[in-house]
């Protein structure tokens, strides 16, 4: 007789291996004598653009991690009067700011990665399922419905890709992007998936930003949004290649795992074999 294996329930957890670099916030590194930026985060002290020098702190670092992190700190923005009538929304990004005009919404100013430079770039070749975070936002006026933004995008090897400019373009191959409004003074988890767009073995670099308004130069002069435990999310993709797909009764057959996306543990079933269910990574059933 052959024994036929109905065999998978292969039941996969996985937590993210590739990681955005310093998601928790507990390290920073100096910018000037007195102002910080997380490291592998910057906002407008480390700014390009022709009017860089007018970029003023808008970004430090809060011991006020949210409830059951690991760590104790958490990177703080905020928003402010930047001259000119201008509101300039506070703006944490992996990439690096380009401040190019004094009217918010002109396409001159923008997030950009920069490639060829590790500190304003997150190399980045892997397919998330989604991005969570953990926010505490209060805009300066709680009544009017001012929404906080985050905007996650996954893009090609292009130097000077530039969020929002490129957002919508060839060049793209992932979204995730959300507006989210006062959190009513408390943390809170929030959840963006990814909308893959392009072409997922395209995927070189990652840009990340928090901004206190989802609209350029929209809010108030006072929002302010703490930030902790950024992380992306992976969701196992279970396969496995087997010995043999039929065998006489007594034999044996051995499975090897192939499942991809960072599975942490396994639950096999073998109906009428030895052993019936397996832990094992790559188990053999008799």
């Amino acid at each position: 007789f052959y024994y036929y294996f109905s065999f998978l329930s292969l039941t996969t957890i996985g937590f993210a291996q590739t990681q955005i670099g310093n998601g928790t916030f507990e390290s920073w590194e100096p910018i000037t004598d007195e102002i910080n930026e997380p490291v592998n985060w910057n906002s407008f002290k480390t700014a390009d653009g022709s009017l860089y020098l007018f970029g003023g702190q808008q970004m430090d670092r809060r011991v006020n991690a949210r409830p059951g992190s690991t760590g104790t700190q958490s990177a703080r923005i905020w928003s402010r009067a930047a001259g000119f009538g201008v509101k300039a929304n506070g703006n944490m990004t992996l990439g690096r700011i380009n401040m190019g005009s004094t009217a918010p919404s002109d396409a001159a100013n923008h997030n950009f990665s920069s490639t060829s430079t590790t500190g304003f770039s997150e190399a980045f070749t892997d397919t998330p399922d989604s991005i969570v975070a953990w926010v505490k936002y209060k805009p300066g006026n709680t009544t009017l419905g001012y929404n906080a933004r985050i905007s996650s995008v996954i893009h090609n090897n292009t130097n000077g890709y530039k969020d929002p400019n490129d957002v919508s373009g060839a060049n793209t191959v992932a979204t995730a992007i959300l507006n989210f409004p006062y959190t009513n003074g408390g943390w809170q988890r929030i959840s963006v998936p990814f909308t893959y767009v392009g072409t997922p073995s395209n995927a070189a670099f990652i840009l990340v930003t928090f901004t206190t308004n989802n609209v350029p130069g929209g809010g108030t002069t006072s929002d302010t949004l703490y930030v902790d435990d950024v992380e992306l999310v992976y969701v196992p993709n279970p396969s496995f290649t087997s010995t043999n797909a039929s065998v006489c009764e007594g034999s044996t057959v051995s499975f090897t795992n192939t499942t991809t996306h960072y599975p942490t543990s396994y639950s096999w079933s073998f109906p009428g074999g030895t052993p019936s269910t397996s832990t094992a990574t790559n188990p053999t059933v008799t």
